[in-house]
């Protein structure tokens, strides 16, 4: 079966100081490392969840806790940009666990 996109084109949301300039910050410099949607989320998926994340990222990340939160702010973060993404939640098959959880996993539309 073939899954269209949304129709949708997302909105940029409005973000009081200093998270306004900490999402800018960063989305610049994710800006400067791709070429299309795809390596521009791709960037700024590396960048959350960095080992030792830019201080902008340390701001953004506060108080996101799950990775279910870490996934809205990069859903939020690629609305800024007005990249489509929404996100999903499936299994990983590599386990033989029968009591395994959905993990979220972010699809990005381009």
């Amino acid at each position: 079966p073939e899954f269209a996109s949304p129709e949708t084109t997302p909105v940029p949301g409005t973000w009081d100081e200093p998270f306004a300039t900490a999402r800018q910050t960063l989305l610049e410099d994710v800006r400067e490392k791709s070429v299309d949607s795809t390596t521009f989320a791709a960037e700024l998926l590396r960048r959350l969840n960095a080992d030792q994340p830019a201080e902008e990222v340390k701001l953004l990340l506060e108080g996101t806790r799950s990775l279910e939160q870490r996934s809205a702010l990069a859903r939020s973060l690629l609305a800024d940009r007005q990249i489509t993404a929404r996100v999903l939640y499936g299994l990983e098959l590599v386990s033989s666990d029968s009591s395994a959880d959905l993990k979220p996993y972010l699809q990005v539309f381009d």
